[in-house]
């Protein structure tokens, strides 16, 4: 029976990964992610054809360059200089200079986005008062994904220390668990980017094994989830669904380590 030896599975690899072997994988890196493409089949996901999902960037297009008056109801005018959000081509990543992120290597771009606008927004990390451009997307044809959510609540492997370790099913989830909590795991820009290495490299294996995409859970908002389709053709953005938008609060939680 194909299983994973430890509830720790996950974090050796990752140790493995980024530390010791990148592209000449050892022979437990191979089995880790032989069992990985073994047990993805129960969180096999179908994203349908025409579904909404949104994509942020920071910033907007420069103010035009000639200012727009405004007629206001009371009879008072204001002058200012109008922005826009990003164009339809900057809303989606250039090929030719993707950067690292969870699911790609630099140069080999994976279309990011999220379930609602608000999820896809903190994902940008922004600070008070930053300017996003917001786009809606329609998802152009079926998707075959490899949902990482469906194990979101499974417990760390690091919970249970002082109780009995899980053994079958229950070691599965949470080691799936941990699979999901590293896509969700936010690298920020001092980390470095051996960090990205370990999903960058399950990502792959799900690329090559038939999946069109991944789907994770964020780490910013309690409902909005993340969805990698691997190919930037698979959704398209809505004409006229691009629009600008200003960080009004922000709002951090804390929780303990584990």
């Amino acid at each position: 029976m194909c299983e994973f030896k430890t509830i720790f599975d996950y974090v050796s690899f990752a140790d493995r990964i980024s530390s010791h072997f990148r592209f000449a994988k050892d022979v437990e890196t191979e089995e880790f992610l032989s069992v990985v493409l073994a047990t993805s089949s129960p969180r096999s996901a179908v994203l349908k054809k025409d579904e909404i999902v949104w994509r942020a960037q920071l910033g907007k297009h420069e103010p035009d360059p000639e200012p727009t008056v405004i007629n206001n109801a009371d009879g008072s005018v204001k002058v200012t200089f109008v922005c826009h959000p990003y164009s339809d081509d900057r809303m989606k990543p250039l090929p030719a200079s993707a950067k690292e992120g969870r699911a790609n290597p630099k140069g080999i771009p994976v279309l990011y986005v999220a379930t609602n606008p608000e999820t896809a927004m903190s994902e940008m990390r922004p600070s008070l008062v930053s300017t996003l451009s917001l786009a809606k997307l329609k998802i152009c044809r079926e998707l075959k994904i490899i949902d990482c959510t469906k194990d979101s609540s499974s417990r760390s492997p690091y919970s249970y220390s002082g109780l009995p370790l899980p053994s079958g099913n229950e070691r599965e989830e949470v080691v799936w668990g941990s699979i999901n909590d590293a896509f969700s795991q936010p690298v920020g820009e001092s980390d470095s980017l051996a960090h990205y290495a370990p999903t960058q490299v399950l990502a792959e294996y799900f690329k090559k094994d038939g999946y069109d995409g991944i789907k994770y859970k964020s780490s910013y908002g309690r409902t909005g989830q993340n969805i990698a389709p691997f190919n930037l053709g698979d959704a398209s953005i809505c004409p006229g669904h691009t629009e600008l938008k200003r960080v009004k609060s922000v709002n951090i939680e804390f929780t303990d380590w584990w």
